[in-house]
């Protein structure tokens, strides 16, 4: 009876231990013996399965943990995230939230932000910012930022057990530093605190670039706004209709560049039938540079008559142009008066050369004098000439010279004395025409850096 209990049990046994053997000529103590054996066999096992179970639930415990810190991690990123860059929002009233978000996984006893230029500072606690540690901010600001990780920080008197500080550089450049201080449940701060913090990082540097192309349109649109005002009153300077005389005909160019030059040019005829005729350029640009054009086109109309010698009307504008002038600021001023008779007087105060180009020769009339409002006391000599009928008088401004090609060439002097010259028994405004096409040409696809003008008079004798 008893040997069949321990048959029945000792083939259970060696059943679950996946043994195959006969038992049929063992003796009972045998049997007994093998029972204990395998018996502490199935114990071991089982002792040893069930240390792999612990072991495995301590395992998926750990992988629990991480998978919630990584979701935590990823709701953090995703909610930074959600801070889209608004036109109309300063990323500095951003800041504190977008900090706080981070810092509820990465979980620093304080997280703060320095704006590269420390105009801008932010701690979720202020009252273990020391000026000892401010300052070693602003040496790392002011050095070559990077990633920042240490244990054990000794700053000034106090002691950091964890620091983390992560640069803010977006296209825009370096904008700032965040900062973590002391990790709450650990002495160190493990590589997914780093890429979240980076993830912040990109962040609010994407916020600071936002902010930067805003105001970069904003600037522009402003430049854009500026410079159609400085057209409108370069346009209302330039003569509506130019004098119809038997002895003289004129045509000219005015083209004025994206970036409002200061070219203006004027032809006025006096009741005896004088012509005179200016072609200046103030220096600078935009609206400083219209306005200065506008008071000086009124000054100069305010003083002409058939009178006034050239050399008075240049001491004239030259005063004007010192009490009303920025100090920075010149005028290259070309005069001229033609009779019928062909006398032709010029006064050239640091203009280009007038070109009075003839059949077979071109004359150049140089600069001499400074450009106004250079010296207090200026002194013009006049050039007098008497002109044959034909003769070309050419007036112009540095943006028919120096206008540049792609390859940075400039059109020339030479190349204008040619196009005249060549053209010369045309009618006046297909000579124009001629010049101008051949400019375009010259300049193929580069921009128009400055205002380019021409005024082309032709004497005939009556």
């Amino acid at each position: 009876m008893i040997r069949r209990d321990f048959k029945k049990i000792h083939e259970k046994v060696i059943q679950l231990l996946g043994i195959e053997e006969s038992i049929s000529q063992i003796s009972d103590e045998e049997l007994a013996s093998i029972m204990g054996e395998r018996l502490e066999i199935l114990v071991n096992e089982l002792e040893s399965y069930k240390q792999q179970l612990e072991a495995s639930a301590i395992l998926l415990e750990s992988h629990v943990e991480e998978l919630s810190k990584a979701y935590e991690e990823l709701a953090a990123i995703f909610e930074i995230f959600q801070f889209a860059p608004q036109p109309d929002v300063d990323p500095r009233s951003l800041i504190p939230k977008l900090l706080e978000i981070a810092n509820n996984s990465i979980e620093a006893e304080v997280v703060g932000f320095v704006e590269k230029d420390c105009q801008f500072k932010f701690f979720s606690n202020s009252n273990v910012i020391n000026e000892d540690l401010i300052k070693f901010l602003q040496r790392y600001i002011h050095g070559v930022p990077g990633v920042l990780i240490k244990e054990n920080v000794e700053i000034g008197s106090t002691h950091i057990n964890s620091l983390m500080i992560i640069p803010v550089t977006g296209s825009k450049g370096f904008q700032g530093t965040i900062v973590f201080i002391n990790k709450k449940h650990s002495p160190i701060f493990t590589s997914s605190d780093r890429k979240l913090a980076e993830a912040l990082a990109q962040r609010i540097a994407t916020l600071y670039d936002t902010k930067a192309y805003v105001e970069e349109l904003l600037a522009q649109e402003r430049l854009l706004e500026e410079m159609r005002i400085a057209k409108r009153i370069q346009h209302t300077l330039i003569p509506k209709s130019l004098p119809r005389l038997k002895y003289a005909r004129i045509a000219h160019i005015f083209e004025t560049a994206r970036i409002v030059g200061g070219d203006f040019f004027d032809v006025w005829s006096s009741p005896k039938e004088t012509l005179f005729f200016a072609v200046a350029d103030v220096s600078g640009k935009g609206v400083p540079a219209a306005i200065m054009m506008s008071f000086f086109k009124g000054a100069l109309r305010s003083k002409l008559s058939d009178e006034i010698k050239l050399n008075d009307l240049i001491r004239f504008l030259n005063n004007i142009a010192l009490e009303n002038m920025p100090s920075e600021m010149f005028v290259t001023f070309l005069s001229a008066f033609l009779t019928s008779s062909g006398r032709l007087m010029v006064g050239n105060a640091g203009h280009n050369p007038l070109l009075i180009v003839q059949r077979n020769h071109v004359e150049y009339i140089p600069a001499s004098a400074p450009p106004l409002r250079v010296l207090e006391n200026i002194t013009l000599e006049e050039f007098e000439l008497e002109l044959s009928s034909g003769d070309l008088i050419v007036s112009f401004t540095d943006g028919i010279t120096e206008a540049r090609n792609e390859r940075k060439e400039e059109y020339g002097l030479d190349r204008l004395e040619y196009i005249v010259r060549k053209n010369f028994d045309l009618e006046e405004t297909e000579i124009v025409k001629k010049i101008e096409s051949d400019l375009k040409s010259f300049i193929g696809n580069a921009p128009q850096h400055d205002d380019a003008t021409l005024l082309l008079v032709r004497y005939v004798r009556r």
